[in-house]
């Protein structure tokens, strides 16, 4: 009961890593947890019942049934207090406390032990401290309080004093260490410190009221948080350097504060200040309240600075007032009501820059450091926001059933956002929390009380109307300043500048285009940049910024749309066909943004923000993919397969010798390969797919309608056949380009479009490949008996027949891709409509064909690759040469980090460094694959046996101490470093993180007095002091093994089989394998001296190895060659030794041998026959081949 209860069970180690773990892990969770719940509870009734038993034996008792009669016969009995103590001396407690005192005086820093001890002695002995303590500073009863008549006992106000003196010190060292702790930014993957903020908060709590330790702990923290703000915000100057600064260190401080905020939570979770302050009235008043105060000192610097800058151009009164105060689109709606103007699109596309460019100032200096003050405080905002809702939950769904949890019909009862929206657009509902039956039924309920709103937005409300206009004015001269660019470089270069995009961004389901124009670029960036202040204006203070910036988005994107439209007309006139592409990308690219922008800043029931600029970009998408489509229908047809020389069918001569296809297939071929080169690399992935099998379906179209009606001559059958068969080959590769999975490949269904048409057109031109050119009395005994007509309704495959079918081969294929079959025997089968049936070879290339030519990542498509045919490609890969894999991972590992648009450096940069073992990324995704458990033991075993390094499993080996450590076995520390770090975390604390106390030797109550002050002797014995490093380690270990029994749930299951799997095979590759513990050999570190150990021993091996191999070699070649070979003993016959008693041992051996196979040994001398000298070995060889010679050349030889 006591073990169970201190090992306890802990979910953490489940959910440290970020991953979810799988059900049936949670259900074994659930499994113990219900075990020890249970376990418990028998506990309990054990004692119970121990207790009861117990009374019901002493004098004079009651046979009591239940337990509440037991303790009534105890109160009424006053059995209690005849066996209770005696009255304490005071002259004894005081003479306790001053041995305390002279402790504390005479071993520094052994305030943390001495409590400790006290507290020991209280528990153990039975005595009640004074506790809680007067305030600090205060006496229980002073003398203007006091009563006339009261009677003061001067020895308890000795003692009440000696004992404030003791918590006034024991109070200060706590505090002293709290504010010692260090502040961490980034939670190491180690943390020394441990609980040390806890035990400090408990031991004053063990001292003090909570409102006193509260009061301690507040100005502590804000000391701290004051002493940050001193640091990183200095009084304010001039100059916008200063303010830049001023903003970039106010972020810093938000992400200092966010960690101070985490620290606290986890003290306010523990629930001990919870009778004293909410958590999050406790944040505001600690924090927040403090950061508002230096954001509005900020605030007003950029106001007083604004005021004082002169504004060029045009005032604010010339344009009339609309919601936004004012907006460029609002005054355009006005000037169009007052009949000015007759046209929207016309006003947009005749309206200068001069007429709109107010408050210049204000938008190069202070917008972007506005932009850095927003982004943090919704940062500081949302992270107290998810703090908040890690506590919430809906009572409606909540059940009390811990079984329940798992069940598929249970909801989570944590209400956590999902998206951007959710916390930008709908603010969290205040809910009264001021008693219990403040809660509705259906209200969210929060174990830390109400969320009290932060109101940072108000304090930007006096630079609201600048920042509008500034967001106007900085995107106007942007767009402006790129689009003039842009014209320019069209009119000399006839071509749109290119800009990549971030490769992260690429694809996906908005279909972002690989690079889109460099004007398009630099206004989305601009976009991008300027979000965040339109992120939190759905409604209050913010919103006229979110007006200006769609009236700004809606002005700027219409200028450019009219820009792409005519390079549209252009093409191809006036510009090439690069043009088209380029305009294809740009405008799905905005498109696409938009799109983005509509779900993030619009509201869910209505998100219809850029309702009409999206239709817009939309239909120009369209236009321009269709008039590719047609531009490329047009040439094949009018020009690329139009030759007149080639399609003279009717010509009695041969064309090139019947052995060369027409040029128009040739040029066909080239056509469509530059086609999806310039698509892949210029459009949106998924745009590109349909666009080439668009042009492909047309072409195979016009192809199967030429060839059907073609009647070739004699000499002109050749040529027909050679076309039709380059055509299908041609088609059979292009076909990976326009597939997304295997089965439009080998099972294509009328779902899947035009891949479906693809494959039937294909189908016709086999059809007329065949009847046109196969031999007349091959289609004769094929068709005699007239047509196999497939029965309606049988599957694709296994069509049943209206004629009996004499063979197998002869029943038809009724998939509409059978003809890869006959065009592409060797990679397609017969009969063929999944992957399973393939042959392992063919069914990896197909997939990793099909991978290669996908247009973007196909994540799907990667988990078929690497778990087809029983995982054979991550083994192909993974068992190739050393060499050849190191200058793969360098080549990885050279790739430049991206430099697109939009692009998130630090997300980049972790893509591009992730591959520097290329074990890793293939063991990463198998151990995430659940669904099949044993792919990383199926892949690790052939790794290690091309590789030899079952070595590293012997009992003697030290695989961490291998120099250098094999790149396979480095992935497996990589994939288990969660679990490590959580295992040596208490190592570490006990080793590093130790106190000054651990080192001190607590006072020895038992030497004060041999009695304790009740008249009672004293049993306590002090608890020795850690003076050596033994006790430490000691301590070290303990904490690792009760760490590692804790947190071995924590492992993977697919390591955990792996490490199963290798257990079962040690004992048929190594002699002495680590007992049954294979996971721990793995990850264990010993001594130095055993690194010399490990390669030495790994040396042996191996020489051991090669000579055993190059023995049984001899052997069989012995064998083989010779009629009487040496009796079974190649390895003695050829080895030699150094000792003379392995000779010894050896020519027993082979005498015993000797007299087992030949019927007259020699004389029992085997070593002195054996053992000759190099000129008689040369002499017996000699001998040896004449005697070969005329064993050739006669039957019966002459004895040699």
């Amino acid at each position: 009961m006591e073990g169970a209860g201190h090992l306890g069970f802990d979910l953490t180690p489940l959910l440290q890593d970020g991953n979810l773990p799988t059900v049936e892990t949670l259900s074994q969770a659930v499994s113990k947890l219900d075990a020890q719940i249970e376990a418990n509870a028998k506990g309990i009734d054990v004692a119970v019942a121990e207790i009861m038993r117990m009374i019901n034996e002493l004098p004079n008792s009651k046979a009591c049934e239940s337990a509440e009669q037991s303790v009534e016969f105890l109160n009424a009995s006053n059995l209690l207090d005849k066996s209770s103590c005696f009255d304490s001396d005071s002259s004894h407690i005081q003479f306790l406390l001053k041995h305390v005192q002279k402790h504390l005086d005479n071993h520094p820093n052994s305030e943390e032990r001495v409590l400790d001890s006290l507290m020991q002695f209280s528990s153990g002995e039975g005595l009640i401290l004074p506790v809680f303590s007067t305030a600090p500073g205060h006496h229980t009863l002073t003398d203007s309080l006091a009563s006339l008549n009261t009677v003061v006992d001067a020895t308890e106000v000795a003692i009440q004093q000696q004992w404030d003196e003791i918590c006034e010190r024991l109070r200060k060292c706590f505090l002293e260490k709290l504010s010692k702790l260090p502040l961490l930014v980034h939670s190491p993957a180690v943390r020394i410190d441990g609980c040390n903020r806890l035990r400090y908060l408990h031991s004053l709590l063990s001292l003090y009221p909570v409102e006193y330790v509260w009061r301690d702990y507040k100005a502590s923290r804000s000391k701290l948080f004051d002493k940050c703000i001193r640091d990183l915000i200095p009084s304010m100057g001039s100059g916008s350097t200063e303010v830049d600064t001023v903003a970039n260190n106010y972020a810093l401080l938000c992400d200092i504060l966010i960690a101070i905020i985490d620290e606290d939570f986890l003290v306010f979770c523990t629930g001990i200040f919870r009778d004293v302050v909410s958590t999050f009235d406790a944040m505001n008043e600690l924090y927040l309240d403090r950061v508002s105060e230096e954001l509005i000192s900020i605030i007003e610097y950029i106001h007083d600075a604004t005021l004082q800058i002169p504004s060029p151009g045009i005032s604010s009164p010339d344009f009339p007032k609309s919601k936004s105060e004012q907006g460029i689109l609002a005054s355009i709606k006005g000037s169009i009501k007052g009949g000015s103007v007759k046209s929207l699109d016309a006003l947009l596309l005749s309206k200068s820059q001069e007429e709109v460019n107010g408050c210049a100032s204000f938008s190069s200096v202070f917008l972007h450091s506005v932009v850095k003050l927003v982004i943090a405080s919704v940062k500081v905002e949302q992270h107290v926001l998810e703090l908040h809702n890690v506590g919430t939950w809906k009572p409606s769904v909540y059940n009390k059933d811990l079984k329940s949890v798992l069940k598929a019909t249970s909801v989570v009862p944590l209400c956590v956002q999902t998206s951007i929206d959710a916390f930008i657009v709908h603010q969290p509902t205040i809910v009264d929390s001021s008693g219990p039956g403040a809660y509705s039924d259906d209200a969210d309920r929060s174990i830390h009380g109400q969320l009290s709103r932060w109101e940072w937005r108000l304090i930007f409300k006096k630079l609201v109307s600048d920042i509008a206009r500034s967001v106007e004015t900085t995107l106007l001269e942007v767009a402006t300043a790129t689009l003039d660019a842009e014209l320019d470089a069209y009119s000399a270069q006839s071509t749109l500048p290119m800009t990549p995009i971030c490769l992260q961004l690429y694809g996906g389901a908005l279909d972002i285009p690989p690079q889109v124009a460099t004007s398009v670029a630099v206004i989305f960036t601009q976009l991008e940049h300027l979000l965040p202040l339109v992120h939190v204006g759905s409604t209050g203070v913010f919103y006229t910024v979110r007006t200006a910036f769609v009236d700004a988005v809606v002005l700027n994107l219409k200028k450019y749309l009219a820009r792409l439209q005519q390079v549209c007309r252009d093409v191809p006139e006036r510009s090439p066909l690069t043009c088209l592409y380029q305009a294809l990308a740009s405008s799905a690219f905005v498109s696409a943004q938009l799109r983005h922008y509509e779900h993030v800043l619009g509201k869910p029931e209505h998100r219809c923000i850029f309702e009409g600029l999206v239709r817009q970009f939309s239909e120009q998408t369209d236009c321009a993919q269709q008039q590719l489509i047609e531009y490329h229908k047009t040439v094949i047809t009018t020009g690329i397969l139009h030759d007149a020389e080639a399609h003279d069918w009717a010509n009695t001569k041969a064309f090139y010798e019947g052995e060369q296809c027409s040029f128009s297939v040739q040029m066909w071929n080239l056509h469509m390969q530059r086609l999806q080169h310039s698509l892949w690399t210029t459009c949106p992935p998924q745009l590109s797919r349909d666009v080439f099998l668009s042009v492909l379906h047309h072409s195979l179209d016009h192809f199967a309608h030429r060839y059907a009606r073609v009647k070739p001559s004699c000499k002109r059958t050749a040529q027909f056949r050679c076309d039709l068969t380059a055509v299908l080959l041609y088609t059979s590769e292009f076909l990976f380009y326009g597939s997304q999975s295997v089965e439009q490949l080998l099972e294509v269904a009328p779902s899947h479009g035009l891949v479906y048409g693809v494959h039937n057109l294909c189908c016709s031109l086999l059809s007329a490949l065949v009847i046109v050119t196969s031999p007349l009395h091959d289609l004769y005994r094929a068709f005699k008996r007239g047509f196999a007509r497939v029965e309606p309704g049988a599957e694709a495959g296994h069509a049943s027949m209206s004629r009996q079918s004499t063979r197998l081969e002869e029943a038809p294929d009724g998939r509409p891709g059978h003809w890869t079959s006959w065009i592409r025997g060797g990679l397609f089968p017969m009969h063929c409509s999944r992957i399973s049936q393939m042959q392992t070879t063919n069914a990896v290339y197909c997939l990793v064909k099909l991978l290669d030519c996908q247009p973007e990542p196909n994540w799907s498509l990667v988990i078929q690759v690497l778990l087809a045919k029983l995982y054979t490609f991550p083994i192909m890969i993974l068992t190739l040469p050393s060499e050849q894999l190191l200058s793969q991972e360098n080549k990885t590992v050279a790739v430049a980090t991206c430099s697109g648009i939009l692009c998130d450096a630090a997300v980049c940069q972790r893509l591009h460094t992730e591959c520097d073992n290329l074990y890793l990324p293939f063991m990463r995704v198998l151990m995430h694959c659940e669904h099949v458990p044993d792919a990383i033991a199926k892949v690790a075993e052939p790794v290690i046996d091309r590789n030899n390094l079952w070595i590293i499993f012997d009992a003697d080996i030290i695989p961490a101490r291998l120099d250098p450590t094999p790149p396979f076995l480095q992935a497996i520390y990589t994939l288990m470093e969660p679990f490590f770090l959580s295992v040596i975390e208490p190592g570490f604390c006990a080793v590093f993180g130790k106190t000054t106390a651990a080192d001190t030797a607590a006072p020895d109550f038992s030497a004060a007095f041999l009695e304790l002050p009740c008249g009672c002797p004293s049993n306590f014995k002090t608890v020795k002091g850690r003076d050596s490093g033994k006790d430490v380690l000691h301590v070290a270990i303990e904490g690792i093994l009760s760490s590692m029994a804790m947190n071995i749930i924590a492992v993977p299951m697919s390591l955990s089989l792996m490490f199963v799997h290798f257990q079962h095979l040690l004992q048929a590759h190594i002699q002495q394998p680590a007992h049954d513990c294979v996971g721990l050999q793995v990850g264990t570190h010993k001594h130095k001296q055993a690194r010399t150990h490990a390669h030495t021993h790994a040396r042996t091996y191996a020489r051991k190895r090669t000579h055993a191999r190059m023995h049984a070699r001899t052997h069989i070649l012995t064998h083989a060659q010779t009629q009487q070979p040496a009796h079974d003993c190649v390895g003695l016959q050829v080895g030699t030794h150094k000792h003379k008693r392995t000779h010894a041992r050896m020519h027993a051996r082979t005498h015993i041998l000797t007299h087992a196979q030949t019927q007259q040994p020699a004389h029992d001398c085997v070593g002195l026959q054996v053992g000759t000298h190099k000129h008689k070995r040369t002499h017996a060889h000699m001998h040896a081949r004449t005697h070969a010679r005329t064993h050739r050349h006669s039957s019966q030889p002459t004895t040699v």
